[in-house]
């Protein structure tokens, strides 16, 4: 069943319940992490935090970290710049064609030499060649030009990003926290805050530096790391920087979304915020406003609803959506539907829509696919111009519904246009679609599947190698289980394989300059892993060890000259330690990845020392994660769980002697 009223042009009246208001950010404020699936992209969850504040322990005293920081301490003012980034050369030609790439005047080829030859060029130059360019934007053109300067920024070395964000100027700190989000990313990786925080600023008055400190406890947040947390703190209270609104609001995110969640502490935060001369903001609010919901505290709703009308805060876009969000889940709680109704009076009318994707992706994602249709309904009747989001909402559930015939009639009306009324789709559009045939046809057609690939290159959308690799790993997954085949379909998995990669590729979301491969290299990285266990499941070659991961990485590395990483090197561990009971084959990886500069992690620590426990070795198990504590702490279960194994193993076979 496809609604006719998304396929044809028809006048309708608008629905009669307001909308929402779009939250405004800007650097003093953090975003609220969010918890729907993604409205551009169905079916594909945002990043979301609830697997980092589920596990948060309780081990922050939020008083005498807010005693901390009442030390009044004398904090450097705007100094005269480091002598890395004072020295100016003339650069003018320099300037001028970095001027002509943020002007869109250039190829890509071009810009890329470009930013490689800026790359050569030592801190000073390369801070006043971009700070001159960035005089002529100003702060309010600096949004249009940022990824084009992001982009420009991934073949730095970290000196470079360390000078300027360390020691530039005030002037430019939303270009800096820029930088450091960019640095954030190999933190994410490593999780080494000591290195990390060589990269603060050294200077500057509170508002100017606040930035650079929220950004990295924030990051700290997401990634569990408490301690991490309370080091920034502490770094704070030296240096006398006061919190502000986004600092408190991080403050009583790992408050309440920690496992042992506190409300009396996260209370008593919100009142020092106010003792502190600040205003709550909006996401102030809707951090208490989801935490009750999740835990079905209906009671406290209203006043926090309360607490915005004293603080004049009307509910935004995202207050709404919190509330919808449970209100579907539990439609017959009154305190729920009272809020709802109550926020729902202050959404403006234009907005309607996002609340009802809200509420549609959450029952897609509950698999309540005929209620979410249900939903849909009313979207396409009454709006005259539903957006691309809604259409992809519709893929995604008819997909869902196996109605895959339904799916595809709405993408060639999609793709026919002539109708103002009907988006063209987008890559999510096609992914949708092409993963639903993937993963609910009861004969998956390679010829299908490559014709909507084709088309959606036709229209000039080139997918990145993260949305490829997911792509294929789905095609992998799917042609196992498939029920019409016994093994898994090797020729049609290696045909995948090549037209992904003979497929021109959109440049993936900028990058520090040490991951610019790594998305490409993801996509080797699921085929090699797909060898391993096709010979692992494979009655007739699960005893050898396949050939063709060793020809894809020397592909990869060789002819592709991409960059290993710890993945990768892992992929061969867990194949040969692990599937095929091979250790030596293993071990002889590890020391060529490590040549190659890729370091052991917790999971290849993990492989080897299960690998040693099942044949029978503790001794070397134990010898494994012994090693890795040296310089590690260990963060899974899996590694400790295995370390009490081993030891109480070794217990008794001591006590047997």
């Amino acid at each position: 069943m496809v609604f006719r009223s998304c396929l044809c042009h028809k006048e309708y009246y608008l629905l009669k319940t307001p909308s929402l208001i779009l939250m405004r950010h800007n650097h003093t404020m953090m975003k609220l992490p969010l918890f729907l699936h993604s409205f551009k992209y169905p079916g594909f969850p945002r990043y979301s935090l609830h697997r980092f504040y589920s596990t948060i322990p309780d081990s922050t005293d939020m008083k005498d970290l807010l005693l901390k920081m009442r030390r009044t301490v004398n904090i450097p003012q705007s100094v005269s710049l480091h002598p890395a980034l004072t020295t100016r050369n003339s650069n003018d030609q320099l300037i001028n064609e970095l001027r002509q790439v943020l002007q869109q005047k250039n190829n890509v080829h071009k810009a890329n030499k470009l930013y490689t030859r800026l790359s050569l060029l030592p801190s000073n130059d390369i801070y006043n060649i971009f700070t001159t360019v960035l005089d002529d934007i100003g702060d309010d053109g600096f949004p249009s030009v940022k990824g084009t300067l992001t982009r420009a920024c991934t073949y730095w070395n970290h000196d470079v990003f360390k000078d300027i964000i360390k020691y530039g100027s005030e002037k430019y700190v939303l270009w800096r926290v820029e930088l450091l989000k960019m640095i954030l990313s190999d933190y994410m990786n490593t999780r080494d805050i000591n290195q990390l925080m060589n990269y603060l600023p050294v200077s500057g008055d509170s508002y100017h530096v606040l930035p650079f400190y929220n950004a990295v406890l924030s990051a700290c947040l997401k990634l569990n790391q408490v301690n991490h947390l309370e080091q920034v703190l502490d770094e704070m209270s030296t240096r006398g920087i006061e919190f502000d609104i986004a600092t408190f609001n991080i403050l009583i995110r790992l408050k309440l979304m920690s496992k042992s969640y506190d409300e009396k502490e996260a209370s008593n935060l919100f009142q020092q915020l106010i003792d502190s001369h600040l205003e709550p903001s909006h996401v102030t609010f809707n951090t208490f406003i989801k935490h009750a919901c999740k835990h079905q505290h209906w009671n406290s709703l209203h006043h926090w609803l309360d607490e915005m009308d004293r603080f004049s805060k009307t509910p935004n876009l995202v207050t709404a959506r919190i509330l919808f969000h449970s209100f579907v889940q539990f439609p017959d709680e009154p305190h729920l539907a009272n809020a709802f109704q109550r926020a729902a009076t202050a959404i403006p009318r234009n907005d309607i829509e996002r609340i009802y994707n809200a509420g549609i992706s959450i029952l897609i994602n509950q698999n309540r696919i005929k209620e979410a249709l249900d939903l849909l309904d009313p979207v396409f009747k009454r709006l005259p111009h539903p957006s691309i989001y809604s259409y992809n909402l519709l893929l995604k559930a008819l997909c869902l519904e196996r109605k895959l015939d339904s799916a595809e009639e709405v993408l060639k009306k999609m793709l026919r246009g002539g109708d103002p009324r009907i988006p063209r789709p987008d890559i999510v559009s096609f992914t949708t679609l092409i993963h639903g045939f993937i993963k609910y046809s009861d004969i998956i057609d390679f010829d299908t599947i490559r014709q909507l690939y084709m088309s959606m290159l036709d229209m000039g959308l080139k997918p990145n190698s993260i949305l490829n690799s997911a792509l294929l790993h789905g095609f992998i997954k799917s042609t196992k289980s498939a029920k019409s085949r016994k093994y898994i379909d090797l020729i049609t998995v290696k045909r995948m394989f090549r037209l992904i990669l003979d497929t021109p590729q959109q440049p993936d979301l900028p990058q520090h300059y040490i991951e610019k491969d790594v998305s490409e290299m993801i996509v080797y990285n699921t085929m090699m892993h797909f060898y391993f266990e096709y010979y692992h499941h494979h009655p007739k070659l699960k005893n050898s060890t396949p050939k063709e991961p060793f020809e894809l990485l020397e592909e990869a590395l060789v002819k592709k000259k991409l960059e290993p990483v710890t993945s990768t090197m892992n992929i061969f561990v867990h194949g040969l330690a692990v599937l095929n009971h091979d250790m030596d084959k293993a071990q002889k990886m590890i020391d060529l990845f490590s040549s190659k500069g890729v370091d052991v992690n917790e999971k290849t620590i993990y492989y080897m020392a299960r690998s040693a426990y099942r044949r029978g070795k503790p001794q070397l198990t134990l010898q494994w994660i012994s090693s890795y504590e040296k310089d590690h702490q260990i963060q899974g279960e899996g590694l400790k769980e295995l370390k009490a194994m081993t030891e109480e193993k070794l217990h008794l076979i001591s006590y047997d002697r």
